[in-house]
């Protein structure tokens, strides 16, 4: 009979886009069209590659190619630019990870995939799809954008920085732009872009005064108050997750102090309502990831008693 890993990698095709059942309203549905293909698929070859099994993304998939060809198929089956420019980096850094990234460059269809996303992207029009999301304008322009940046780093294709425009240039264009922009959004692209820039060696150097950037960063992150979204406390823990995974990235694991961890761990509760809890198993798996890198002793924290949990450990919340 077949074996668990030729079901799983034939179920992804089953997938559709009504099945977002994490996102929210048909709006977004609509516009990021097959992308939980495209995750599922970039999940299953880190997973594969992780069991010694990558061979097995080479065997024939279909007309489009082998596993690989059809999942950067996808990418052009997904209308919205935020969506596209999204998981098409996140595509391309696990291809890059497991070693296979030639395909994006070199494959049966004779597409240039990382140039076509950029491409993609770089279009505005292409945007119009995304007034659905729940996030500023600016938001929704700078998070591919600066993904797409850092897959160049990634892919180790500098050239590809001149493509067409300066990207580097615009990067910094973006950024300005978010200066003025209101809530953490600023916060979160800082950190995408710093970690860009990280990748491309360029850091130091587009950033001078790096080192009083990111203590201040860091500082405002793992203080954020509780209030920031009223009922949601789970908002707040993701965003001191993710400052605590940038700063792990870029050298700094110092930033994230026992205080911070603290704190975390007082917003891990699942005391909230409305839709964003369908997302707060997956906030609270991050989280974990990040504590895992910071350390099996704080990883344990989790599992302990605590007494925001009334003496439960933070997981038994679920």
């Amino acid at each position: 009979g077949r074996s668990l890993i030729d079901k799983a990698l034939e179920k992804v095709e089953y997938i559709s886009p009504e099945e977002n059942t994490a996102s929210g309203t048909s709006g977004k549905i609509a516009a990021r069209g097959n992308y939980n293909q495209l995750v599922s698929y970039t999940q299953l070859f880190l997973a594969l590659d992780h069991l010694g099994l990558k061979r097995k993304l080479l065997e024939k998939k279909g007309p489009r190619g082998n596993y690989i060809e059809t999942a950067l198929a996808i990418i052009e089956e997904t209308p919205s630019a935020f969506a596209r420019g999204r998981y098409a980096s996140l595509l391309f850094s696990a291809l890059k990870g497991i070693g296979l990234d030639k395909y994006i460059f070199h494959n049966s269809a004779g597409k240039d995939y990382l140039a076509e996303t950029l491409d993609y992207v770089d279009d505005q029009s292409h945007f119009e799809g995304d007034k659905a999301l729940t996030v500023s304008p600016a938001y929704r322009t700078a998070y591919p954008t600066l993904l797409l940046l850092g897959s160049i780093g990634t892919l180790g294709r500098v050239e590809y920085l001149e493509y067409k425009k300066d990207r580097l240039a615009e990067a910094r264009r973006i950024m300005a732009t978010l200066s003025d922009a209101a809530g953490d959004d600023v916060a979160k692209m800082k950190g995408l872009y710093w970690v860009a820039l990280s990748q491309l060696g360029v850091l130091r150097h587009e950033v001078p005064d790096f080192n009083a950037e990111i203590e201040r960063y860091a500082r405002e992150a793992f203080s954020m108050p509780r209030e920031i979204v009223p009922g949601q406390p789970m908002y707040v823990a993701k965003t001191i997750a993710y400052a605590a995974e940038t700063v792990l990235l870029l050298g700094r694991p110092d930033l994230v102090t026992a205080e911070a961890v603290e704190r975390w761990l007082s917003f891990l509760d699942l005391r909230a309502s409305g839709d964003l809890t369908r997302n707060e198993p997956y906030n609270a798996a991050f989280g974990l990831t990040v504590m895992s890198e910071l350390g099996l002793d704080q990883a344990r924290r989790l599992f302990l008693p605590h007494p925001h949990f009334q003496g439960r450990a933070p997981l038994l919340s679920f």
